[in-house]
């Protein structure tokens, strides 16, 4: 992403799901959106953050992996009841909403943290629910990638925040893009 792009819109997803396959039952989604070439605080996200709970009774084909079940019941109780408060919307209906989100925030990339996951996921879903992709295909970008080309040490995770909660995800995963793509930029 070129200087020329630092004004453009992206948005992080961030699915919690319940196997790491790439076919995964999926929990809930979140997205928030951001520009690349400013360092936004965690109110100023917040207020740019959407998420959904999925209601897994019409996922039955999709992937579950019981070690990711007893993964979940380590976690802090908090984020388990979090992804299961109503309303639990079905993905066709969650993937509408999600392409209206990015079409009326202007949203142009979306960051999926790995390239065979969040992306990839979204892709699958849109594919099984016949929803279409909300950005072209030019527009998924990988913040393990950004990652990689940068020499920044990995954030901590904001203290405000609970891991494993989708929309608190992607706004750690956004500050951490802000200030990863500013340095790959100096």
């Amino acid at each position: 992403m070129l200087t020329e792009n630092q004004n453009k819109t992206l948005a992080i997803i961030d699915f919690e799901t319940l196997s790491t396959h790439q076919n995964a039952q999926v929990l809930s989604l979140g997205i928030t959106y951001f520009k690349a070439g400013v360092i936004s605080t965690i109110t100023e996200l917040a207020k740019n953050t959407k998420s959904w709970n999925f209601d897994l009774s019409n996922q039955i084909h999709r992937h579950v992996k019981e070690s990711t079940r007893e993964w979940w019941t380590e976690q802090n109780p908090i984020t388990w009841t979090h992804h299961r408060t109503e309303p639990l919307l079905q993905p066709r209906e969650i993937l509408h909403e999600l392409k209206a989100f990015v079409a009326k925030n202007n949203i142009e990339y979306i960051v999926g943290n790995g390239i065979g996951f969040d992306n990839v996921l979204l892709k699958n879903l849109c594919e099984d629910y016949n929803v279409p992709y909300p950005v072209e295909y030019w527009g998924d970008l990988d913040l393990r990638t950004i990652r990689w080309l940068t020499t920044l040490e990995t954030p901590e995770f904001p203290q405000q925040l609970t891991k494993h909660v989708a929309e608190h995800d992607c706004i750690a995963e956004a500050i951490m893009f802000q200030k990863m793509f500013l340095d790959i930029k100096s």
